[in-house]
């Protein structure tokens, strides 16, 4: 009996498992969770966050318009954006690098894991598998950039994105990012909450809260 049971699980879960082609294939099963329309390619919104920096907090509101390739930043008495690849100030003056890493940096963390799917994404095909990362039983999928080293957790139940982490090819260290409380609009699924904490030590950083959007 014990035999058999043990030969029931195996084969349920080498059955799982066997549907899990690659780590591409992990990304896709999440976008079909957090994005089931593909609504992301046409999405037009303004997010506004609280992020909460041990300097003091600060209110940002940004705004996404990826049929025209359109993004526009506002924090105080600063805002600019893009278009395509064409930067502008409409309140202060910011140079076009400083623009274009606003913009990614946005465009990046609160598209994810769409992103994941953008040209030239160096994904690694190896996958990990993890029975506790920060309370989930996550996949992990490897992204290795230039710069940084990344890692994205998905919940092996639902492949909902619950965090991701990254170490820095330049320098020692590196930051893990944890995910909590989606909301959903227009039909995708965005995590509220985003907490930093530094890596390998786990200090707090800060925190990123969703307000509204619209």
């Amino acid at each position: 009996m014990k035999y058999l049971i043990w030969l029931l699980t195996t084969l349920v879960f080498n059955s799982v498992h066997s549907q899990i082609a690659s780590s591409k294939d992990i990304i896709n099963r999440s976008i079909a969770f957090h994005d089931p329309h593909k609504h992301w390619q046409t999405f037009k919104a303004t997010l506004s966050l609280v992020e909460e920096r041990e300097s003091g907090d600060r209110n940002t509101q940004f705004s996404i318009d990826n049929t025209l390739g359109k993004f526009i930043f506002e924090r105080d008495s600063i805002s600019h954006g893009m278009l395509l690849d064409s930067c502008f100030n409409l309140a202060g003056e910011a140079g076009c690098d400083r623009i274009q890493t606003i913009r990614n940096y946005y465009l990046y963390l609160w598209g994810l894991p769409m992103k994941l799917t953008d040209p030239n994404t160096p994904v690694l095909e190896d996958i990990q598998e993890l029975s506790d990362w920060n309370g989930h039983h996550v996949y992990g999928v490897r992204v290795n950039y230039e710069r940084e080293n990344w890692t994205f957790f998905f919940e092996q139940s639902t492949y909902e994105l619950v965090g991701y982490q990254f170490y820095f090819n330049y320098k020692e260290g590196g930051e893990v990012i944890t995910l909590k409380d989606l909301v959903e609009f227009e039909g995708i699924k965005i995590p509220k909450t985003r907490t930093w904490y530094t890596l390998p030590d786990r200090q707090y950083l800060a925190t990123d809260k969703l307000e509204w959007i619209k």
